[in-house]
């Protein structure tokens, strides 16, 4: 993986430039672009994984004491130059021609790696600039009065070119120094004719890098010069003739076809194995939807019966809910009581609530209701009219004196006297069969219990001219 990082604008622009790169020259001798993944502040560009660098193997010989091969020497500069006639072909320059940027596969294939310096013939730029890459592969031509260069040149990535295949052949690097001046002077007293025959080179590898390493960019053979030229294969030397160097071809290619059926067969068995696992997976999902489908089918059974439970449930509700009937003494109009009850509606059915107004009693002191509760409705009558305290199986509570009734019978005294304007509640709890009186929202201290299933709320006025309003019927939910 390469990391670009980025802190402005122009940074990630160039970083965009050097991956639009890798993404259009896609070839054998060009390492392949996997991903890029955008981070905060840097580009992650996963490449083809390779073993090493050139520099890096330059690097292990030298540490040995030995030279490169010819072989070795003539496959990777043949990769190279097959790399920069492909980008040369598609009027790009490379821009960086170095050991460091040539990478090596682990079939011994080399590739041109990093292309931040990559860009299109006769692009300008600053000679002094790091873009115009590393100034030790820097063409004579580069190192001009002004200090205003032409980056963008086919002719220099030839030049860079003859000096890695001067280093690969002689194990020597050539161009050395530390700053702009030593380098420039160091490119200005090379003669690579002196260095052939220093070290001993053959006429024809002598003739190759003179025409790479030019001081005059006009003279250099171009890439795809020297490729139709075939002139490459002088590096082999009469010592080494071609049809060795092809055997020695056919038996990498050998080696590579052996490496790959053992991969192929690697894959085959595990294919076979996935196979295998898919095929006990498949089952165990055909097992698992029967399962499911038997389990569909009891909890369709079971979500009937819980229906018939819920209706069940609801039917119980409707016998165990609290309901609350508020009403108010008070000197008004005459009122309807029962009507207001069917006009208030709720839960509670109006005409399971009625009136009783006893014409009776006249007395002209006390304006207040007398008695309330509920009755048991098996034993209402039809009538309207008397003390519902003397009904039989009736649960009252007299507000005037402040007695509970039960059955026709008196069970106690002390609950508290409404006055006129008071607010009296009645709680009747089916879950227990209870029925408390509250006076202006406090409880009374006596109750009854034991209520039967079916009643009626029942309001008895003692007075003749004496009227109530009944507020409301509210229902509660049922305590758990």
């Amino acid at each position: 993986m390469k990391v670009l990082p980025f802190t402005s604008e122009e940074d990630f622009n160039k970083n965009e430039h050097e991956i639009s790169k890798l993404e259009k020259n896609q070839h054998e001798n060009v390492v392949q672009l996997v991903e890029v993944i955008e981070g905060d502040n840097a580009h992650f560009v996963v490449l083809e994984l390779c073993s090493c660098s050139l520099a890096d193997r330059v690097s292990e010989v030298r540490k040995l004491g030995t030279m490169m091969d010819r072989v070795t020497v003539f496959r990777i500069v043949s990769d190279v130059l097959a790399g920069l006639g492909f980008l040369h072909s598609r009027n790009e320059v490379y821009g960086d021609v170095k050991p460091s940027n040539i990478l090596i596969g682990f079939n011994g294939r080399a590739k041109l790696g990093d292309f931040g310096g990559v860009v299109g013939v006769g692009t300008q730029k600053t000679s002094n600039s790091a873009e115009c890459g590393t100034m030790q592969f820097w063409g004579p031509e580069m190192f001009v009065v002004g200090g205003n260069g032409v980056s963008g040149s086919q002719a220099g990535d030839m030049w860079a070119f003859g000096l890695i295949v001067l280093e690969l052949l002689t194990g020597e690097s050539w161009i050395c120094g530390t700053n702009a001046v030593e380098i420039a002077s160091s490119v200005g007293g090379f003669d690579v004719v002196s260095v052939c025959r220093q070290a001993s080179m053959s006429s024809s590898v002598e003739s190759l890098l003179c025409f790479l390493l030019s001081k005059n960019p006009q003279e250099r053979l171009s890439s795809a010069e020297l490729i139709r030229s075939g002139r490459l294969r002088s590096i082999l030397g009469e010592e080494t003739p071609l049809s060795q160097f092809i055997r020695e071809e056919l038996d990498c290619t050998r080696r590579k076809v052996d490496q790959l059926q053992v991969q192929l067969n690697e894959r085959k068995n595990f294919a076979e194995a996935q196979a295998s696992t898919i095929a006990k997976q498949t089952a165990t999902i055909d097992r698992l939807i029967q399962v499911s489908k038997e389990k569909d089918e009891t909890i369709a059974e079971l979500t009937k019966k819980l229906g018939e439970f819920v209706a069940m449930e609801k039917r119980l509700n409707d016998k165990l809910n609290t309901t609350h009937s508020k009403v108010v003494a008070v000197e008004a109009q005459k009122t309807d009581a029962a009507k207001d009850v069917k006009q208030i509606g709720g839960s509670v059915d109006p005409e399971n609530a009625i009136t009783v107004w006893d014409p009776r009693h006249f007395r002209k002191e006390g304006r207040r209701i007398t008695t309330f509760g509920v009755i048991d409705s098996s034993s209402l009558e039809e009538t309207k009219t008397g003390n519902i305290r003397n009904q039989s199986a009736a649960s009252v509570l007299s507000v005037s004196g402040g007695f509970a009734y039960q059955n026709g019978m008196q069970i106690t005294t002390g609950n508290q006297v409404p006055n006129n304007n008071s607010v009296v509640t009645l709680e009747l709890d089916m879950n227990k069969h209870t029925l408390v009186l509250f006076v202006n929202d406090q409880r009374q201290p006596h109750s009854l219990s034991n209520i039967p299933e079916n009643v009626r709320f029942a309001l008895y006025i003692y007075y003749k001219d004496r009227y109530a309003d009944i507020l409301s019927f509210d229902e509660v939910p049922a305590p758990k």
